[in-house]
């Protein structure tokens, strides 16, 4: 399942992926509108010691150079959810 704009652990994210008990988040760093802003260190940190992968994904990246992202994206939910 993919939620956008889910929040969890206080944190808005832009897209949290959820598949049996395993979550992932993906940061659309720089999209426009309400997903412009990357996460703060500080979420990071709070994402990672509650064992939650994050992905930054920035917008400009997949404008220019989108089957990188795409790649990105497929290893990254392979690595989390074991596919």
């Amino acid at each position: 399942q993919i939620y956008a704009n889910y929040t969890i652990a206080g944190l808005k994210t832009d897209l949290l992926l959820i598949s049996k008990d395993q979550m992932a988040c993906i940061d659309l760093i720089g999209y426009p509108g309400l997903f412009e802003r990357a996460f703060s260190l500080e979420q990071y940190k709070l994402l990672h010691r509650l064992e939650i992968p994050i992905l930054p994904l920035p917008y400009s990246l997949w404008k220019t150079k989108r089957t990188v992202c795409e790649k990105a994206l497929r290893d990254f939910v392979t690595r989390c959810f074991n596919f």
